[in-house]
Parts: structure tokens; sequence; C-alpha cells
């Protein structure tokens, strides 16, 4: 894997793969630091003075990769969430590339942007029934070889648009059945996540079980990403989800329930908390993706390799965080003010 798909992989983990640690309110953002980050006085001081910290987390699984990171900010922390809240506008403006909002129901429209470039088409030709890339199932590896005429003109549209069909039935079961109906392993990530359940149990709940379960206060939309990389882009499909408790409290969740590269699931927590003297608010953040890559032939440096990768993005997205909010709000996009009681409710595309 070449050093550039690398830094994208990195990259989704930032845009996947937060299981981070406190709610607002609720105690002392430094103690769940040295607790469960294992921050170090060092480590504090530098987070405390608004420099971004991030460590690797010692309970991930062999075919896992978990990071921590936090600083402290000043300001109003709904900012954080408003922001993120258009996360089309979000991605682009942290380079993360495009994104856009899937409706509910989801429809061939919502993925209309969605644009395949050489590599992609590449590793969707040569897809078979026992090797493939990209992650594709078989039902759409069918349909490529027997529906798009490579090799001429119309192979390119065509290939896009089995493409645009098979996410939109992945949000389709997603929206339906969650997790158990996409069989990605969410549900084997999450229960490792012990912060998240300790601090916020209904959440945690409410991640785990989508649909089946509901939670007051959340706000929650689907949408899709592609970042480019050198050997095809990343497409991935995402839930967002962002929960304000009755105490102030504000968590963000963005849980990827679909890869085309690199990883097989991930699950994103941002957490927002007073600082204990009253003195503006900690953005705390760790991440969790699963990946076989991490299990295969050579994983041992590829593990070291995206670590060492991970932390310094992970340093750099949380300084760009710091510096981006530092500027006047003025002229910010304003969020889709639509609200949901932990169900999907229509939600129309928005653009950058």
């Amino acid at each position: 894997m070449r050093q550039i798909s690398l830094r994208s992989a990195v990259a989704i983990v930032l845009a996947v793969g937060y299981v981070a640690a406190a709610q607002s309110g609720r105690g002392d953002p430094e103690r769940v630091l040295t607790d469960r980050f294992l921050f170090s006085e060092s480590d504090l001081a530098q987070a405390r003075g608004g420099q971004p910290v991030a460590k690797m987390l010692a309970n991930a699984g062999a075919n896992e990769l978990a990071i921590g990171g936090a600083i402290r900010l000043d300001g109003d922390k709904s900012r954080v969430a408003g922001w993120i809240e258009n996360i089309a506008h979000f991605r682009s403006a942290a380079e993360l590339g495009l994104a856009r909002v899937v409706s509910d129901p989801p429809a061939m429209a919502s993925f209309a942007d969605l644009a395949l470039d050489a590599g992609d088409l590449s590793s969707l030709q040569k897809c078979t029934s026992s090797r493939c890339d990209l992650h594709v199932p078989l039902e759409t590896i069918g349909d490529l070889h027997a529906k798009v005429q490579w090799g001429t003109p119309a192979a390119a549209s065509q290939a896009a648009m089995l493409f645009r069909e098979m996410l939109v039935a992945y949000a389709t079961a997603y929206l339906h059945g969650g997790d158990a109906a996409l069989g990605n392993g969410f549900g084997d990530l999450v229960q490792r996540a012990t912060t998240l359940h300790e601090i916020v149990p209904a959440f945690a709940d409410y991640l785990q079980r989508f649909p089946a379960a509901s939670l007051s206060g959340v706000q929650q939309r689907l949408y899709w990403s592609s970042l480019p990389t050198e050997n095809g882009a990343i497409v991935s499909l995402h839930h967002l989800a962002i929960y304000r408790g009755t105490a102030g409290d504000i968590v963000i969740a963005d849980k990827t329930v679909y890869s085309s590269r690199y990883l097989d699931v991930g699950a994103l927590v941002i957490s927002l908390q007073d600082a204990a003297d009253g003195q503006g608010y900690y953005l705390i953040a760790g991440s969790r993706v699963k990946s076989s890559s991490l299990t295969s032939i050579g994983a041992s440096l590829l593990r070291r390799t995206i670590q060492r990768s991970a932390l310094d993005t992970v340093r750099t997205y949380l300084a760009w965080m710091r510096d981006s909010l530092a500027q006047p709000p003025q002229g910010e996009p304003q969020a889709d003010n639509q609200r949901t009681s932990g169900r999907p409710v229509p939600i129309h595309p928005v653009g950058r």
C-alpha cells in the first residue's frame, strides 16, 4: 500500500472513528483524560494550553486501531456542534472530500454527485467473486460483469449507476435493520468502547441498537462521502448523530456503515465538556476502526505506519479545529434545523 493511500486511510479514520470520553457538566474532563486516555501531566499541560495532544489507546483488538486526542478551546461549544451538523460544508472545509446528505427513503438522486475515477473503474472491472480491491457485494460484482460494457464510452456511466444503486441498497438496509442488516461488526467494536458506555450509556445503546432504539435529543442524518486517493476514491456511508442532553451535554457520533476501501467499520464520537475552572471547554476525541488489513501479511509494519500517520493527522485535525473556530462566526453556513427523536426523517441534500 502506498504512503499516500495510508494517509488517506488515516483521514477516513478521523472522519469515521471517534470513541471519546466525556459529557458536559459531568466531572472534570482532565480526570477523564488521565484515567481513560492515560494523559501525563505534560500532555494535560499541552492540551490545557490549546495545543493538540493525541495518543494511541491500548485496548484495541488485533484488527483494530484506537486513538485518543484532546484540546482545550475557548468560546461556545454549541458552535462546534452546529458546524459539524452541516456535514457537507464541514468535510469540504476540512479537506475530507465531497459529502452529501442522503434522503429518507434513500434515493438515487442523493448520490447524483458521486463519480468514479479511473482507479475506481479499474478496480471494479477486475472484481471477481473471489477477489476485489473494493468492498462490493457478490450481487453487484455479477451486475458489473453482466451489465457494464467495459471498453466502451458507456462503461463509466454504467458502472457508476450500479455503484450508486449499491449505496442506495446499503442505506436502505441500514435504516430498516441497522448494523445487523449489514453484518459490519459495529456491535463488537462499540462494545469495547467502555468509556462511551459508562459516560453516556443511553447514547451508546442508541448507536448500537439503531433503528430499534430511540433517544430524545438526537438529531441525525445519513450521508455519503468520497475522498480521492492515488489508488482511487474511498467512498463511505455514514450515520451522523448529534446528542444534546438536558444538562447541556453535547456528544457527536459518526458511524461508518460502509467503506469501499481499507476499513471494515468505524465509530466516531466527539465529546465537548466544559473545563472545570469554567474557562472554555475541552474537545475530547478518540478513534476506533476495524480493518481486516491489520491482520494481513506484513500487518505489523502496516500498523506502525498507520499509527504514526494517524497520530500526526489527529494533532493536525485538532489544531485545524482550534484555528478555524478562532475565526469570527460571521458567514458560517447555517445547519439544517430538522430534529429527530432518534428516527430518520426526510433530509434534503445540502451543498458545500
